[in-house]
């Protein structure tokens, strides 16, 4: 993406294109590469028939937040705004990611909505995101989640990102904050059952079942955080990437 710092890489599909899947990668908002994500993009690309774009945005602590934010924000424009590039004009767009990268992906499907003549989203896919920076929850304090992803890790990314002194009840750090999630699209969260992260997905279904928006919600038994850039050596990320491509498909 020219003059933006961003670097996107899209992949195209075997057979005609149904959508575009944005994909904002993980790390915390600290760590993580598309390169580290390209198995993942080509088997949604090919499992959807989509086009996967992924999104390299800048990363904390050196790119803090709204930093991260606003490079994918630009991103989704630039998608929209370039689909001749890549024969693309009537696809719906989906937007997923997981851990930060879901994180990422419910702050500008929540930011499309809210904005004049932004792109319309069609479909949010989170995988075991962050939606809130509360890591009191019982899930986050309960011993046997304190895997590859602990509470002690995840008080560090939250710092890394917005700071010490911040206002973390803001809903573009904390997307479950937000008390303007009926326009939403449908949504597809998939939590793991042993992750501190997984109070903060089904928190997030939830509220969003209750503002009346369509919602999916998967949570992967016996499975930790961490398995989405996986993709050809865990059943849980081929499952996962099935549960994305069939929910894709019953709602476009």
């Amino acid at each position: 993406m020219a003059d933006s710092g961003v670097t996107v890489r899209i992949i195209t599909p075997p057979t005609d294109a149904k959508s575009i899947i944005i994909y904002y990668h993980g790390g915390g908002w600290v760590c993580g590469s598309i390169n580290a994500y390209e198995s993942l993009g080509r088997g949604l690309s090919k499992e959807a028939s989509a086009i996967a774009v992924l999104v390299d945005y800048r990363l904390a602590p050196e790119h803090p937040f709204p930093t991260p934010v606003d490079d994918c924000w630009d991103a989704l424009l630039w998608v929209d705004a370039n689909r001749g590039v890549f024969n693309a004009q009537n696809l719906p767009i989906v937007l997923s990611g997981d851990s930060a990268g879901g994180n990422l992906a419910a702050v500008i499907t929540q930011r499309s909505t809210e904005r004049e003549q932004a792109p319309r989203v069609a479909l949010q896919a989170l995988i075991y995101p962050a939606k809130d920076t509360d890591i009191d929850t019982p899930s986050a304090l309960a011993e046997e989640n304190q895997l590859l992803l602990n509470r002690k890790d995840m008080a560090w990314f939250w710092n890394q990102y917005v700071g010490l002194s911040a206002d973390r009840r803001n809903a573009d750090m904390a997307p479950v904050c937000s008390n303007n999630l009926a326009k939403l699209p449908p949504t597809l969260v998939i939590t793991a059952q042993h992750d501190v992260l997984h109070d903060d997905g089904q928190r997030y279904a939830d509220k969003l079942k209750a503002a009346g928006v369509d919602v999916k919600y998967l949570d992967a038994e016996g499975e930790t955080h961490g398995f989405m850039c996986l993709y050809g050596i865990m059943p849980s990320c081929q499952r996962a990437v099935d549960s994305i491509t069939a929910f894709i498909n019953a709602r476009i």
